[in-house]
């Protein structure tokens, strides 16, 4: 598969060894050059599957000049991107630590070492290929399979170009969730959407305490509340008070009665309990596996509940100064029903007015009597 590499720079020198290296390291791949006024415009029209760029225009500049196309690169083009600069790492870039970004000081040998850095990348290349032929793919089946049924609904061209973008959309996320045929079992962590997506808490959100130990499941929470009582809109009136369920260690003293292994010898208890909450059949719980660098695997304990303001609750960082609490992910469905569904099954119950338990105990007794005889 032949990648199209785009270089960011302005020594003419430097462009010319860097092709060079990355043919002998890559073999045959597109490359293409840019200086740095017209950067962003090379990357959204080209469309590269890699990005080499230079930060400075020349030594002596201390402003930087591709933090627009970074940008662009980072929120709207996606791809692997090697920071190929003979200044220090800069502001931006410290701290990400991103697989799909990475720092190289110009100096001996770097232009092998952003080649090899290239050809660690291309597996990950091919990745967002096929994710991005997926996506182009199921677009235009929607488009194809929708824009008739809207023809038949409506003559208003507004109405018609407004509804096509929003039941393609519709359209094309659920064929996106659907597997594809012969797809591996989901793994565990899908069921999270992280970051979180929506403008509003939603049942199924994962809240963080914000001054407690990131690495601990007791700082976690995950909402209740039904979603339909938590979206924020011009005409609806969401509610202030919040419930939560607690989350707990899976060594938690509840959740090894539970799971009958308070006999269990501690050596043996780590293994028997993964035997035991893999299955995650319990109503009464939900057994979270871990994010990593998140949350650590952890169980969610549908009888611990907690009321928190919403007011309290941060969407996303930077926060505001009040909130004791970011979201931090969201469930998807079908695991967000899921969750609705054991809460309800283990705390829900309807309302019914107060019987006559005398009378009923009477009648049971006499019913028992009868099967004696």
């Amino acid at each position: 598969m032949s990648y199209h590499i785009l270089i960011i720079e302005d020594d003419k020198a430097m462009i010319k060894s860097l092709k060079l290296t990355i043919r002998e390291r890559l073999g045959p791949v597109r490359l293409s050059s840019s200086g740095f006024s017209n950067a962003k415009d090379k990357v959204a029209s080209l469309r590269p599957d890699a990005v080499v760029m230079d930060m400075f225009e020349d030594t002596l500049q201390s402003t930087v000049k591709a933090e627009a196309t970074w940008d662009y690169i980072w929120d709207v083009h996606f791809c692997p991107v090697v920071v190929h600069s003979a200044r220090e790492e800069p502001d931006f870039l410290k701290g990400k630590h991103h697989p799909f970004a990475h720092y190289e000081p110009k100096g001996k040998d770097s232009q092998e070492r952003v080649a090899n850095r290239l050809k660690l990348f291309c597996a990950h290349i091919d990745c967002l290929r096929v994710f991005g032929d997926e996506v182009t793919q199921r677009a235009s089946e929607s488009l194809r399979h929708v824009s008739a049924l809207i023809w038949k609904e409506t003559t208003n061209d507004n109405e018609r170009k407004d509804i096509l973008v929003r039941v393609t959309r519709r359209r094309l996320a659920a064929s996106l969730d659907s597997p594809a045929h012969g797809a591996k079992a989901l793994k565990a962590l899908e069921q999270f959407i992280y970051p979180p997506l929506e403008a509003s808490l939603l049942t199924g959100d994962i809240l963080q305490v914000i001054a407690a130990n990131q690495k601990q499941a007791e700082s976690y929470r995950v909402v209740l509340t039904p979603s339909c009582d938590l979206v924020v809109a011009d005409d609806r009136f969401p509610v202030e008070d919040v419930l939560v369920a607690c989350c707990i260690p899976v060594t938690d003293a509840e959740i090894v009665r539970r799971c009958n292994l308070r006999e269990a010898k501690p050596k043996d208890l780590p293994q028997k309990l993964g035997r035991k909450l893999r299955e995650d059949s319990r109503i009464d719980m939900v057994v979270l596996p871990a994010l990593q660098g998140v949350w650590p695997a952890m169980v969610l304990d549908l009888k611990r509940l907690e009321i928190i303001q919403r007011s309290k609750i941060a969407l996303n960082s930077p926060r505001n100064v009040d909130a004791l609490h970011v979201r931090v992910a969201s469930m998807d469905s079908p695991f967000r029903e899921r969750l609705a569904w054991r809460y309800i099954t283990t705390c829900g119950r309807p309302g019914l007015p107060e019987m006559d338990q005398e009378a009923l105990e009477k009648d049971v007794t006499a019913a028992a009597d009868e099967r004696k005889e």
